[in-house]
C-alpha cells in the first residue's frame, strides 16, 4: 500500500487525512452520508491518490461507520477497522484532541501497522441485522435491571413493605418490558431462520454442549459467524479466556491468568454454559470437571479450562461443517 486513509468517524462529519511515504498529503472533512461517501472519493482522485493503493483505516463506531464501511467494501476498496483502544493504545500519550488530528492519527497508526491488518470479511446483512436486534435487547434488559434496582435496594435495607409496594406499581412496566424482550428474540430466532449463512453456523454451535441459544447468537454476532477467527486460540483470547504468563524478572512469578481486555459479555455467557456442563452428571465435560478437582486443580482454573475446550469445540464443528457428538472422556 502507498496511500493510507485516516478517516475519524462522528454521527454527521467524516474527517480524512492521506498519508504518503510517511507525509500528510491530503486533508478533508466530508458528510457522513452517501453523498458526502462520493464526494470523499472524488476529491481522493482530484488529489491523484490511487484509490486501488490505498488502505482506508477507521476506528469502530458501531452505526456510525457502518454506511462507510459498506461503502467502501462495495467498491472493492480494502477497508481496515480497528477498536478505538488499540489505535489509542498504539499511540501513547497525547495532548490536545480534535477530528482533524484523529484522522491523522489513525492514518499514522495504518502507516506503520498496515503489515498486520486483517482481512476479516465484512460482516454481511444478516450478521449486521442480528448486531443491531442484540443491541436493543441489551437496552431493554439493561433498563429492566434498572427498573428492578431501587426495589431490591429497599428490600435488602429490611423496607419491605415499601418494596413490596414499589413493586407493586412496577410490575406493569416489567411485564411490558418482558413482553419487548420476547418480541426481539422471536424476531431473532426468524432472522436466523430466514439466512442460511448464519443458521448453518448457529445449529452447528447448538450442537456443543454448553452453548444455548442466547450464547450462539453472541458468537455470531461478534466473530462474524466465525469469520473474524481463525482458530479457537484467537477466539478465546477475544472473550478473555486464555491464560498468558504473569511473571517479570525474578521478583513475580505468578500463574497463568486471563487478561482483562476481553469481550466481557461472551465470557460471561461461556461462564454460564460452563456451569451449566458440570451440573450435568451424565456428561464428559462433568467427568473431566471432577478429575481435575480431585486432582487439586483450582476450580475456576477447571471452569476456564471447560470455557476453552466449548470454543475449541465450536471452532472445530464450524471449520469441518459437522455437529458435534459426545466422546466418552473429554
Amino acid at each position: 500500500m502507498n496511500y493510507f486513509a485516516g478517516i475519524d468517524v462522528s454521527k454527521a462529519t467524516l474527517d480524512v487525512t492521506v498519508l504518503n511515504a510517511g507525509k500528510n498529503l491530503l486533508y478533508g472533512r466530508f458528510a457522513n452520508n452517501v453523498k458526502g461517501h462520493k464526494e470523499m472519493l472524488k476529491w481522493l482522485n482530484a488529489g491523484q491518490v490511487v484509490l486501488g493503493e490505498t488502505l482506508f483505516c477507521m476506528e469502530n463506531t458501531g452505526l456510525y461507520s457502518r454506511p462507510l464501511m459498506l461503502f467502501l467494501s462495495v467498491h472493492g476498496y480494502k477497508v481496515w477497522v480497528v477498536m478505538p483502544i488499540v489505535i489509542k493504545r498504539s499511540i501513547g500519550l497525547q495532548r490536545g484532541k480534535n477530528d482533524k488530528a484523529d484522522s491523522g492519527r489513525i492514518a499514522f497508526y495504518a502507516s506503520k501497522n498496515y503489515s498486520t491488518s486483517t482481512s476479516a470479511d465484512i460482516p454481511s446483512a444478516s450478521v449486521l441485522a442480528l448486531k443491531d436486534w442484540l443491541a436493543f435487547r441489551d437496552r431493554l434488559v439493561k433498563q429492566k435491571q434498572q427498573l428492578q434496582q431501587p426495589v431490591n435496594e429497599f428490600a435488602d435495607m429490611g423496607l419491605i413493605s415499601q418494596a413490596k409496594e414499589m413493586n407493586k406499581a412496577l410490575q406493569p412496566v416489567i411485564n411490558a418490558v418482558n413482553k419487548s424482550i420476547k418480541h426481539v428474540e422471536m424476531a431473532i430466532r426468524k432472522l436466523i431462520r430466514q439466512h442460511q449463512d448464519i443458521k448453518q453456523v448457529y445449529d452447528l454451535m447448538l450442537s456443543v454442549p454448553g452453548v444455548g441459544a442466547i450464547t450462539a447468537w453472541y458468537l455470531l454476532a461478534y466473530s462474524n459467524a466465525m469469520r473474524n477467527f481463525n482458530n479457537a486460540k484467537q477466539l478465546a483470547c477475544y472473550c478473555g479466556v486464555a491464560p498468558f504468563e504473569h511473571s517479570s524478572g525474578t521478583s513475580v512469578k505468578g500463574k497463568k491468568r486471563v487478561s482483562v481486555m476481553a469481550n466481557k459479555q461472551l465470557k460471561s455467557l461461556l461462564h454460564l454454559g460452563a456451569l451449566t456442563i458440570i451440573k450435568n452428571k451424565n456428561s464428559e465435560m462433568y467427568d473431566y470437571y471432577e478429575r481435575k478437582v480431585t486432582q487439586g486443580k483450582n476450580k475456576m482454573s477447571v471452569i476456564n479450562a471447560l470455557r476453552n475446550k466449548m470454543l475449541q469445540r465450536i471452532v472445530s464443528v464450524v471449520k469441518n461443517n459437522k455437529t458435534y457428538h459426545s466422546k466418552i472422556a473429554a
